[in-house]
This record gives C-alpha cells, sequence and structure tokens, in this order.
C-alpha cells in the first residue's frame, strides 16, 4: 500500500502554493494602493454630481461624472473582495494539499478555473476603461470648472457651498493641486472674490502645508504667509491643477491595474491548466496502482487456490495410497 508522502501531487501543489501566496499578497497590496486618494477624489466628486450644481448637458453630463465617481468607488472594492476571495481559495488549497484531500482539490481547481474566467472579463473592462479616460476628463473638467466658479465660497453659509468648498480644500491639499486647470481659476470664482477672496489670488489651501496636519486637525500651517496674494512655485501650488491630477492619477492607477489583473490573470490560466494535468496524472497513477493492486490480490488468490488445490489432491493421493 502507498504512503502519503510517496504522492506525487504533494510536491507539485506546495510549489502552487508557495506561487499563489505571493501573488495574492501582490493584489492585495495593489487592491490598497491610493485607496484614499481614489475614495476622496470620489467622495468629492459626488458633490459635483448634485442635483443644483450647474451643468450644460443634466443627463449626459450626469452620467458621464457619476460613471467617473462610481469606478473610483467600485474598484478599489471589488478588487479587495476578489483579493481576499483569492486568499480564501489558497488557505483551502493548502488545506486540501497538506492533507491530501482530493475532492477538495478538484473542488477548488474547479473554482480557479472559474475564478480565472472572471480575471480576464475584469481585465477587458480595465482597458475599455482606459479608452474612456480621455472624454471622461473633458466632461468632468468643464463641469467641475463651472462649480468652482459658482459654489466655492470660504465662508459657509449654504451646505451645498460648504460641502463643494470643504472637497475642494481637501483634495487640493491631498494631491498638492491648484484650481482646476491651474492656479488661474480662481480669478473667475465670483462667489469667492466677492467674499474672503476679495484681495487674494489663491485660497489657503493652493499653499504648500503640511497636507496631513490640514487633514487630521483642519490646520494650517504656511511655510510662506504671502503665498495666497503672490503664489510662485516656491510658496505655493501653481503648476498643476486639480482636474489633471485626478486623472493622471486616475490613468496611473488604471494602468497598473490592468498590468496586474493581465498578468494575475495570465497566472491563473497557466496554474489551471496545471493544476487539472496534475489531477489527470494522479488519477492515472491511482488507476494503474488500483489495477496494480487488483492483479497482486488476484496473483495471491490464485496462488491460494493452486495450494488447496495441490494439497487436496495429495491428501486425496495419500488416502488412495493408504487403501
Amino acid at each position: 500500500m502507498r504512503q502519503r508522502k510517496s504522492r506525487k501531487e504533494t510536491k507539485q501543489n506546495y510549489t502552487y502554493n508557495i506561487l499563489r501566496v505571493f501573488i495574492f499578497f501582490a493584489s492585495l497590496a495593489f487592491c490598497g494602493l491610493g485607496f484614499a486618494r481614489l475614495t476622496y477624489a470620489g467622495e468629492w466628486l459626488a458633490t459635483v454630481m448634485s442635483e443644483e450644481v450647474l451643468l450644460t448637458d443634466p443627463q449626459k453630463d450626469k452620467e458621464i461624472v457619476e460613471d467617473f465617481a462610481y469606478d473610483m468607488y467600485v474598484q478599489p472594492v471589488a478588487g479587495a473582495v476578489l483579493g481576499c476571495f483569492e486568499l480564501t481559495l489558497s488557505f483551502l488549497t493548502c488545506c486540501a494539499s497538506c492533507c491530501e484531500f482530493r475532492k477538495l482539490l478538484r473542488i477548488v481547481g474547479t473554482i480557479f478555473f472559474v475564478f480565472s474566467i472572471i480575471m480576464v472579463i475584469f481585465v477587458m473592462l480595465a482597458f475599455k476603461k482606459l479608452e474612456k479616460v480621455a472624454e471622461i476628463e473633458e466632461t468632468v473638467g468643464n463641469v467641475m470648472l463651472r462649480n468652482l466658479n459658482h459654489l466655492y465660497n470660504q465662508v459657509k453659509e449654504d451646505t451645498l457651498v460648504s460641502r463643494f468648498t470643504f472637497e475642494l480644500n481637501g483634495l487640493q491639499v491631498l494631491l498638492g493641486c491648484c484650481g482646476l486647470f491651474g492656479y488661474h481659476d480662481y480669478e473667475n470664482a465670483t462667489l469667492w472674490k466677492s467674499g474672503v477672496g476679495m484681495n487674494l489670488t489663491v485660497p489657503e489651501t493652493c499653499c504648500k502645508v503640511n497636507r496631513y496636519d490640514f487633514l487630521l486637525g483642519g490646520e494650517i500651517n504656511f511655510e510662506n504667509g504671502n503665498c495666497t496674494q503672490n503664489p510662485n512655485s516656491t510658496n505655493a501650488v501653481v503648476d498643476r491643477g486639480c482636474a489633471k491630477a485626478i486623472f493622471d492619477d486616475k490613468r496611473w492607477k488604471l494602468l497598473i491595474g490592468t498590468i496586474v489583473l493581465s498578468s494575475i490573470s495570465l497566472f491563473f490560466q497557466l496554474e489551471t491548466i496545471a493544476f487539472f494535468v496534475c489531477q489527470i496524472q494522479v488519477l492515472h497513477h491511482e488507476k494503474q496502482d488500483v489495477s496494480s493492486e487488483l492483479r497482486a490480490i488476484t496473483a495471491m488468490v490464485l496462488k491460494e487456490v493452486e495450494a488447496n488445490a495441490l494439497e487436496i489432491q495429495l491428501r486425496e493421493t495419500g488416502d488412495n495410497y493408504m487403501s
């Protein structure tokens, strides 16, 4: 009878599991990459989707902006869910391999096959989103610019104005940007210019500040107190608009995500093929072993029958001789 340590599939499954662990943790690391930045941008874009904001084509613009904001939430969440699911499969596979539960191995192998198809679909969707980023960037940028002109104000008198101002301030500090296409956007920010921004060129959040102090406590510590009136590359962010920052960030993450998903998907496809080949080999060896055992048992039975027949024959011969 075979011993468990001699089974061929054990070493192969150990190799697969080591590779899986590295891939799964890499996938989870990608899911968390820039999660806070994506979520924060999505929260701010949710304000842009409000029915009260100014839209040139309300139905079309709102659909495009809503789709973009939705993606910024769904992508990291979906990636984290898939990563956790894959990590669970990895744990089950390790248990099945170590304990040699062949039925569980076959079930997990089937799930891997289905999961690899899902990963291919996600890769295709990611490529599709990459193609739409330029179109979305123009629409979202124009919508945000119109709302900056009419909704941005440091004096928090209106709920919508307060929320829009708060989100834009946070976005400027978080992404290191000013305005939407540049700091000159504030020249046309009528609501802000009519209030506290009357004698200012840019708001305080365009200055170079400690972003973490601002996000944690809402406090702004200026490196140069003159940055709001005379902004330059030394004391303020004057060379990067938030629209570019958002979409550069989005495009970069989509590109990295597409490469990572493509690699993981390819790995799953190859791994699934190797897994089922391994299972076929195991079944083939099992059939051969069963056949060998049956032949051995048959041979033993035949020998026993022959021995019994010989004994009976000798006994009959002895009886005849005695008589």
